[in-house]
Parts: structure tokens; sequence; C-alpha cells
């Protein structure tokens, strides 16, 4: 019956450092775990590598450019975060981050 089974979806915010990845990584692919993360463009340019390896196993997502607080911005800087953020994420993985956005903050 559609709707009725349970579900759990796996997500992470990649935005401060790349420490954890490897961990999280391993883990997942230890228990066959799909996850989606969302990465911000300011933590793909950090973390080049670690952003690669994450888009060869898992969905990613843009959680902006500078993870700013977008209700408190102007519409045209908002629009940069997100803009901004997809390109650096498409050129640091190789991957569309579309359709998959996350506010930053949880703010929206």
């Amino acid at each position: 019956m559609p709707g009725s089974a349970r579900v759990v979806a796996l997500t992470f915010d990649a935005g401060g450092s790349d420490a954890g990845v490897p961990s999280i990584l391993k883990t997942l692919g230890e228990r066959g775990a799909p996850a989606t993360f969302f990465l911000t463009g300011r933590f793909t340019r950090a973390f080049p590598v670690a952003s690669r390896t994450i888009a060869k196993n898992h969905p990613v997502g843009n959680h902006t450019e500078n993870h700013r607080d977008l209700t408190k911005l102007p519409t045209p800087t908002v629009r940069t975060e997100i803009r901004a953020g997809e390109a650096s994420i498409r050129t640091a993985t190789g991957v569309n981050p579309r359709p998959y956005f996350r506010f930053p903050l949880g703010a929206r």
C-alpha cells in the first residue's frame, strides 16, 4: 500500500570540516545505507577530494555557497548564494546538485 512503508532518510550537512567524512562513508558503505549529503560551495573548495568522494557514492544537494541565513538577505544576494553554491558543487564534483536543496540553519 503506497505510503505505508516506514522510511528514514539519512542526510548530512557538509560545511565546516571534512574530519568525519571517512568514518561516515565507511559506516554507510558497510551497512549499504543510502544517504544524501548537502554541500556548501565553501566546503567543496576547501575539501575537493572529500567532496568528489561523497558525490561519487551518494546524491549531493546544494546548501548554498556560504551557509548564510537566507531570511536575512536581500533577494539578489539569496539568488547569488544559491547559484554560486550550485556552480561550486558542479565544479568540484562534476555533479548537478539539483533538485536537492537545503536551507542553511533551517531558515526559510
